[in-house]
């Protein structure tokens, strides 16, 4: 979703490279109820003070501003939510223009000559010419991407610039690869321990939001939302009920539990940067980049926006607003068990190996599977049933 605000000054204050980071000791504390004064100063600190990267434009990298017809030549602005950058790859092709993502789409649902195959290509093509991209979900040393530094790595390969803003720091057990799977299969938990354990010089448990620009970026800032309204840490700790689902077994429901549960610490917020190009009235552009909460009710969303919108009103020259606002009234919970596996763990092909197919719906009727798993999720999210 973008928002253009054509309507201020603001400092042009220069930017550290970015706070310190945690060490998995430090994190491994954060998953606990008590951590001291200390550490969670320094986690505030992540939360308000953004990484910043200027090398691109330091290494003559200047903005395509691509022609769009009788607009001229315009500054091209993507908003795209990677799901923590599971398919990076991919991601990174799609920027890459129509000869880098075409040897990635499946000939059968995309064939060539095809409608859908054409579509796809065109959009590559636009992405190609993007000058600003705003991404949602992006990871920073977590296993199931890798141990990647997303935003670093995508900005390095387009040639770009870049801001990075820690929204959440991950510390459920799964992420930090603690996890024992309690009350599950005994046959199989010390296969599964196994398969999320970490490494942990390289685990860094960051995930946020991050401007990409071929343009210089500068008093870039992080301002986390006053307005809360779901608690990532303590709502998730708490857990759900246990569920009567007729012949499930507790051992699936409990794995359920642990899959679909995100302990974490911070809250939404917005990344906001000053995009600095002569041709641009005023000579810069504000870039707001921001992710709306989807564990609540649509009021507290437009709390949230209108914190945001308090932000940029004395601002007199162009300003973008971009990001996933979650914007929706009704329930839009995940349905896929997969799609659940592969966004905690990284992978579900340990699961489809072991023939474990209740997981990927094969043994179960879909019906049962899918108001099984919106009910597990409407019990874990009490606000669900409000919306």
């Amino acid at each position: 979703m973008l928002i253009f605000w054509w309507p201020g000054t603001a400092s042009t204050a220069a930017q550290a490279d970015g706070p310190e980071l945690l060490t998995y000791e430090e994190l491994f504390l954060l998953s606990k109820d008590s951590p001291s004064a200390a550490l969670l100063a320094k986690v505030e600190r992540l939360r308000t003070t953004p990484f910043v990267s200027n090398e691109a434009s330091a290494g003559g990298v200047k903005p395509l501003k691509p022609s769009a017809g009788k607009l001229g030549r315009v500054i091209r602005v993507v908003s795209w939510n990677i799901e923590q950058g599971l398919e990076y790859e991919a991601v990174e092709s799609s920027f890459g223009g129509p000869s880098r993502l075409s040897p990635l789409l499946d000939r059968s649902d995309y064939p060539r000559g095809g409608k859908k195959r054409g579509l796809v290509m065109r959009q590559a093509a636009l992405l190609k010419d993007a000058d600003v991209i705003v991404l949602n979900e992006v990871d920073w040393g977590v296993k199931r991407t890798g141990y990647r530094n997303v935003a670093a790595e995508l900005a390095t390969a387009l040639g770009m610039n870049y801001a990075y803003g820690v929204e959440f720091v991950e510390v459920d057990p799964i992420a930090l690869g603690t996890e024992a799977f309690e009350r599950l299969w005994q046959e199989e938990r010390s296969e599964l321990v196994e398969q999320i354990r970490v490494d942990r010089s390289r685990y860094r448990g960051l995930h946020g939001t991050a401007i990409l620009s071929r343009l210089p970026l500068e008093n870039v800032r992080l301002v986390p939302f006053k307005r809360q309204p779901y608690d990532w840490y303590a709502d998730e700790r708490e857990g759900v009920r246990p569920l009567e689902w007729g012949t499930r077994k507790a051992s699936e429901v409990a794995f359920l539990e642990k899959v679909t549960r995100q302990i974490r610490r911070g809250g939404r917020m917005m990344l906001m940067a000053e995009a600095v190009d002569p041709e641009v009235p005023g000579g810069r552009m504000t870039v707001v980049a921001t992710h709306l909460e989807s564990r609540t009710k649509p009021g507290n969303r437009a709390e949230q926006l209108e914190e945001l919108l308090a932000q940029i009103k004395d601002i007199t020259h162009p300003v973008v607003v971009a990001g996933d606002m979650n914007t929706s009234t009704r329930d839009t919970t995940p349905t896929s068990i997969q799609r659940e596996i592969k966004k905690r763990l990284g992978s579900k092909k340990f699961w489809l190996k072991r023939g474990l197919g209740w997981l990927t719906g094969l043994e179960i009727p879909r019906s049962i599977l899918l108001s099984g798993f919106n009910e597990y999720r409407k019990q874990a999210d009490p606000t669900v049933r409000q919306l």
